[in-house]
This record gives C-alpha cells, sequence and structure tokens, in this order.
C-alpha cells in the first residue's frame, strides 16, 4: 500500500513579526504580452491573504515562463492581479540585490511584496545541487525566518526556490499546498474503497503511469479507460481498432506504454474496463460503432459511444473515491462530447469522494456546464500530481521532510 505524505503545516508555525519566504505558483498564459487571469493567481492570492493574517511579512517568489521564452516576463503584471484579489502586496522589480534587500527589510508585520520573476536568472531552472549554495538562498535566507512552500505543481522539480532552503530554513507546507497533498493522500493511501480511476485524454504516457502505480499497489478497484489510454488497452487485448488508430499506435513513441498495458492486463485485466462501443464522425454527423465494427472504419474514434457510458456510469454509482484524469472523447466538438459529459456528470453526482486533475479535464467541466464546486478537490497542480499518483517522491516533498527533521518541526 501506497505511504501517505505527511508534511509540516503552515498553520502549526508561529509566523507573526517573522518574515516568511512563500514560494507560489503564478506562471500564467501570456497573450500579446498581457498575463490572462486564471484560477493560479488566484489561489496564490488566498495564501498571501492568509499568511498576512497571521502577521508574517510575507516575501513571495515566483517564476514565469522560462528563461530565454517570449512569455519569461516580468511579475509586474503578476503583482497587480494579485493586488485586485485583495492581497496587500507590492512588486519589486529585483529578485536579488540591494533593492531587493532594502524592501524586505522594511516590510511591515502582515503585509507582502514580490520579487522579480525567478527566471530571470538561468540558474533558477537547474537542478540544485546542495554542496553549493545558490545565489538566490544566499541572499535571501539571512534575511529570512521562515520558507513556505505553496507551489506543489512545481514540486517536482529539483530547483533553487523549491528545495534550496531546506537546509537553512524551517520549511512548511503552504494553504494550497497541503490541499494538493490532501488530495493526493485521498486518492492513494487513504482512498475508500471501491476506488475507480478515470483515465483518458490524449496522452497516454501520462496515464499508464498511474495506471501502472495504482494497480501494482492495490489503490484502484477498477480503471475505466478511454481516450487514446482505452484504444491502447483494446489492441493490448487483441482488438482490431479503426484504421487511423492503427497507422497511430505503430508509431514507436506508444511502443513503451503498450508494452506496460500489456503487463498490467496479463496481471489486473479484470479491474480495467474499456469501450466497447464508439463514435465517430460521418457527413458531419455523430455515427456509433460496435468494437467488431471498428476494424473496417476509416474515421478516427472521437468519442466512446452509450452503451459503454452506462457501463462507466453503473461502476461509478459504486465507488466511493472516484480520480478524474483525461477526458473520454474530442469535447471540444459538441457531437463528441457526449462521452466525457456523461461521464463527468455521473461522477458529480455520485457520493463518492471526487477528486480530478488535468488541465484538460477541468476544463472540460465548463463546457458541459458542470460546477467545480461538484467535486471534493480540482487540482491545478497538472505533473506534479501525476507524478504522485505514479509513485514518485517529489523533490520538494522531500525538501520539507528534511527541514522538519533538522529543525524538529511537526508533521501531518
Amino acid at each position: 500500500m501506497a505511504k501517505a505524505i505527511a508534511v509540516s503545516s503552515w498553520a502549526g508555525a508561529k509566523l507573526r513579526g517573522k518574515t516568511v519566504l512563500l514560494r507560489v505558483d503564478v506562471n500564467s498564459q501570456v497573450q500579446k504580452g498581457r498575463v490572462v487571469d486564471n484560477p493560479r493567481i488566484a489561489a496564490a492570492a488566498d495564501s498571501i491573504k492568509l499568511l498576512c493574517k497571521t502577521g508574517a511579512k510575507v516575501v513571495v517568489l515566483a517564476h514565469q515562463g522560462r528563461f530565454g521564452k517570449e512569455d519569461c516576463i516580468s511579475l509586474k503584471q503578476h503583482a497587480a492581479l494579485l493586488k485586485k484579489r485583495g492581497a496587500k502586496i507590492e512588486f519589486v522589480p529585483q529578485s536579488i540585490g540591494e533593492k531587493a534587500g532594502n524592501a524586505i527589510k522594511k516590510l511591515k508585520n502582515g503585509r507582502a511584496l514580490v520579487l522579480e520573476n525567478l527566471r530571470f536568472n538561468p540558474e533558477e531552472e537547474m537542478k540544485f545541487d546542495s554542496q553549493t549554495k545558490k545565489e538566490l538562498v544566499k541572499f535571501l535566507a539571512p534575511l529570512s525566518q521562515a520558507f513556505v512552500n505553496d507551489a506543489f505543481s512545481v514540486s517536482h522539480r529539483n530547483q533553487e526556490s523549491v528545495v534550496g532552503f531546506a537546509a537553512m530554513l524551517p520549511c512548511f507546507a503552504g494553504p494550497l499546498f497541503e490541499k494538493e497533498v490532501t488530495a493526493a493522500n485521498a486518492a492513494t493511501h487513504e482512498a475508500r474503497h471501491p476506488c475507480v480511476y478515470l483515465l483518458g485524454g490524449n496522452k497516454p504516457n501520462d496515464v499508464v503511469k498511474i495506471m501502472e502505480f495504482v494497480l501494482e499497489k492495490k489503490i484502484a478497484d477498477k480503471i475505466c479507460a478511454s481516450g487514446r489510454l482505452g484504444e491502447l488497452c483494446l489492441m493490448a487485448r487483441g482488438n482490431i481498432l479503426s484504421k487511423p488508430a492503427v497507422r497511430e499506435y505503430a508509431k514507436p513513441e506508444y511502443a513503451a506504454a503498450y508494452a506496460v498495458i500489456r503487463e498490467m492486463l496479463s496481471k489486473h485485466g479484470m479491474k480495467v474496463e474499456t469501450p466497447f462501443d464508439f463514435a465517430v464522425e460521418r457527413k458531419k454527423k455523430r455515427e456509433e460503432l460496435t468494437l467488431t465494427n471498428l476494424k473496417d472504419c476509416e474515421e478516427p474514434v472521437k468519442d466512446i459511444g452509450w452503451k459503454t457510458i452506462r457501463r462507466f456510469n453503473k461502476i461509478i454509482a459504486e465507488a466511493k473515491t472516484v480520480f478524474v484524469k483525461g477526458t473520454c472523447g474530442v469535447f471540444e466538438e459538441e457531437n463528441f462530447r457526449k462521452g466525457t459529459s456523461g461521464v463527468f456528470k455521473a461522477v458529480a453526482a455520485s457520493h463518492a469522494v471526487k477528486i480530478i486533475g488535468g488541465g484538460h479535464s477541468t476544463t472540460a467541466l465548463s463546457q458541459i456546464g458542470v460546477s467545480q464546486s461538484s467535486f471534493d478537490y480540482v487540482s491545478l497542480s497538472g505533473g506534479a500530481l501525476l507524478a504522485v499518483l505514479s509513485g514518485e517522491k517529489l523533490p520538494g516533498i522531500t525538501a520539507l521532510e528534511q527541514s522538519a527533521k533538522k529543525f524538529k518541526l511537526k508533521t501531518k
């Protein structure tokens, strides 16, 4: 069985009057030089306000884009958006240097400032070497008394602003980080059974890792596979798919995933549910086909059919934990969102603990008119949550554990 994640909580720390480094993730889409407001910025604003209420002096660390790319821009706009959402925050156009140092020293209790984009320094994206303190740690650690990681979404990266302060300062998990950990635990170690994983979308390599881990560790009682994962599972079971699918999955990039799927089906085949009817586009209309008719099909599959939807929904109705990653079909097209709509609405209506992750999955909720409040947790963390659900240990979590041990902090 998977081991639950335990971290030291910001809520248990005495932060009043202390200068606290707060790592958040406000990395956003940039259109024509303008930052697009989004849930990450809203979540960061909430965390900043919570820490300011403790009476801490909050120094926000964040990144935008990748060094040298067009979206690697100043955090000045992000600061304005955070301020618009009620955070008592000012922007400092520097992350290391005299201007930043003076601003931190003058910071008052219950106020916050955001330093300049960490990725203006190419060192930030390098793998952190604990034997050599990098410039950011050397500059900020002496000016601070605590570090709070609220950027679960970047905690799968071994980077300076994520792991570098563990040996220098007491390190705590932030409000959003704790929510992500709670969701990860609820979907793994603390899952109530029957536990069902709905895995789909068009990135099978991501969800295959999850499938392998939750089956091997006996976390999932059922996997409902759709999208490209579903098609690969059908192929591994010896079924002949549509001609476009046969050509697609002959590509080398699917070989590793296919091998894992074959092994998983040989061990846990009874736990994996695959589609048995499908929707294709013919004459600009939706047409449903059975699995046996699929082998002569010239069109790509765009959705699961009604019989599969009903089968998946029956499994969902009996579940006590449901995790969703990936859509059932091409939900962007109205004729082919029936699978995603039918299954996601069944999850939303169930009494199970419901967790959803992945950008396309959450976008689909708004497309089909399902409120995010119908789910117990909607993850914003992307690759980090996938890594945890695949059994990987995040460097950001390891850093928190190391700091808790060194500074004798309580964990939960």
